[in-house]
Formats: structure tokens, C-alpha cells, sequence
């Protein structure tokens, strides 16, 4: 009876240990003080994505809206995934690192259909690529291949990165494209709530990508930190 028993309650361990498994990490973590950023003086809305001191792959993403009195509040907040190495302030081609620092969208696109983008969208069509070699005259930039003469060794195929492009917003990073530096930092779709890491990018639930593409502009600031104790920094 005691050996039955002990099997029941080690079935059901595994199972609700099998199940917070897919729940979206700190997923309602404390509200942070966004007023300590700088750029919250001048900013209105600030998407702020702050690491986990206690997994380098780990954030929370939080979106901040400043209301008609100038004081801010969190609109929503989600937990997400990082570059596979973390956070870092001094990213490199293919290091799988998420660049730190204070960013602006640039445009949004996906595969799917213009949700209400406040960004100009771009619905990805086939011979859609993002040149990812260092080299090349078209280097972290979107090309088709329909109009653009093929001049690169290395690119991402934009139409075969469902459900990642469903929906996604292009940030400002190495926007100057110097060499090795980086490049397609993009906030985009998870595939689902069991993903561990990405190659640099910032990964989100779909469902909060789409309040993402319909709410970010131009003069949205993107805030990615390795962690809380930089939230003076920037």
C-alpha cells in the first residue's frame, strides 16, 4: 500500500513538474522603476526587456506608456527569451549574443498579414533574405532576390522561419552595418513556451507580438539589459 502510494505521489510530482515547465518565465515579476532610466525623461513609450540575473537566457519584457499627468505605467509584461549567450555590450557576428543598450524600431514584418502596424510592415514574399555576411555591399539589410543581384556568401531565408516571423519588429542595431558587428536583431515570435534560447534575438509570445506591432513607432524606445542593476545606465 505505502509502494503504491509513493508511486502516485511521484506520478504527480512529475506531472506539475512537466507543466510549470511551460509557463512563461516571470511572468509577473515585480514592476521596475522605469523613471531611473534616462530616457524615460524624453520618452513616452518604453519597452523595457530586463535579463534574469538567475538564467542568461531569460527576460521579461515590459511595456511602459507614459499617461497625460507624464507619470509611467506598465501596460503589460511577458516573459521571453534571449540570445543563447546572454546579454552583452560588445556583440559580434554569429556570437549569439543580445546586444545591450537603448534602441529604436525600424520596421515590422512578418509572414502573416498587417495586424495595425504603427511601423511601416512588410508582409515577407518568397526571395526575401537578411544578408548576415560581413562582406557583402548588403550587409544586415533585407534584400530580394527577385530585384537584388545576388552579392553574399551567407543570409537568412526569410520565408522559412515560421512561426519566428509571424510577426517581428527590426531594431536599429548596427544600423551603419560595420563590419562583424551584428546583425537581424529582431524581436519576433516564439515557437512555443518550451523555447530555451535564441541566436541574439529577443523572443515573445505571438500573442504579445502583436501588441507590440501595433502600438511601437518610431519614437518607441527599445530597452535591453542584462540585468536590473543597469536600469541607471541608459
Amino acid at each position: 500500500m505505502k509502494l503504491n502510494l509513493f508511486k502516485k505521489f511521484l506520478a504527480m510530482a512529475v506531472t506539475v513538474a512537466s507543466l510549470t515547465a511551460f509557463i512563461p518565465v516571470n511572468a509577473f515579476a515585480a514592476e521596475l522603476p522605469v523613471t531611473k532610466l534616462k530616457v524615460s525623461k524624453e520618452a513616452e513609450h518604453i519597452v523595457l526587456i530586463c535579463g534574469h540575473k538567475s538564467n542568461k537566457n531569460k527576460v521579461t519584457v515590459n511595456d511602459y506608456l507614459k499617461d497625460s499627468n507624464g507619470n509611467w505605467y506598465r501596460n503589460w509584461q511577458v516573459g521571453g527569451v534571449c540570445g543563447m549567450n546572454g546579454i552583452s555590450t560588445s556583440k559580434v557576428e554569429g556570437d549569439k549574443k543580445t546586444p545591450e543598450g537603448v534602441f529604436s524600431p525600424t520596421i515590422s514584418f512578418g509572414l502573416k498579414d498587417n495586424p495595425r502596424s504603427k511601423l511601416d510592415y512588410h508582409k515577407i514574399v518568397e526571395g526575401d533574405y537578411w544578408v548576415d555576411d560581413s562582406n557583402s555591399p548588403y550587409y544586415n539589410k533585407l534584400v530580394n532576390t527577385n530585384t537584388t543581384a545576388k552579392n553574399w556568401n551567407s543570409a537568412e531565408d526569410m520565408l522559412g522561419a515560421a512561426p519566428y516571423y509571424n510577426y517581428a519588429i527590426s531594431l536599429d542595431y548596427n544600423i551603419d552595418a560595420v563590419p562583424n558587428k551584428g546583425s537581424a536583431v529582431f524581436i519576433h515570435c516564439t515557437k512555443d513556451l518550451t523555447d530555451t534560447y535564441s541566436a541574439g534575438c529577443i523572443r515573445i509570445p505571438e500573442e504579445y507580438m502583436i501588441k507590440l506591432v501595433n502600438s511601437v513607432d518610431s519614437k518607441t524606445k527599445i530597452v535591453i539589459l542584462e540585468n536590473v542593476d543597469k536600469l541607471t545606465m541608459y
